[in-house]
């Protein structure tokens, strides 16, 4: 899922002049350091998805959506079981030219995930490491 980050308190700071009442340059570094990362971030994110999007296309062209309806037990709206289709389902089609272009699609958003994860990992890191510094740095 795309989880928007929250940046009001910073962008305020930012958009109104007062980011220079951070008295500790190194919290004020730090804030704007992650300012960057966070926007890079966000357009990385942001072509993640249009990958995610890309890849569903695709797949109606590939798949029968009736397979995956008849294969996928709902508990609630966000937990799921999804079960072996009974016997071999047909794709829709098996010409050699929308199945290489499936295949080039999934795999650039396998690439793409890939590279995503850590940068995931490393924001929330980052996020835990500026809230310390601010903590310690001001003696909250």
């Amino acid at each position: 899922m795309n989880f928007p980050l929250a940046s009001r308190s910073l962008d305020q700071l930012k958009n109104s002049g007062l980011f220079s009442i951070i008295g500790k340059e190194v919290v004020a570094d730090s804030l704007s350091n992650y300012d960057n990362f966070k926007t890079r971030y966000e357009q990385r994110i942001k072509w993640y998805f249009e990958d995610v999007k890309k890849v569903q296309d695709e797949n109606k062209h590939i798949f029968d959506a009736r397979v995956f309806e008849k294969a996928t037990h709902y508990s609630d709206a966000y937990t799921f079981e999804i079960l072996t289709p009974e016997g071999n389902p047909a794709l829709l089609t098996y010409q050699e030219k929308e199945l290489q272009q499936f295949y080039n699609t999934f795999y650039y958003l396998k690439r793409n995930t890939e590279t995503q994860i850590p940068e995931v990992t490393d924001l929330l890191q980052r996020t835990i490491d500026l809230k310390k510094l601010i903590i310690e740095a001001y003696g909250f």
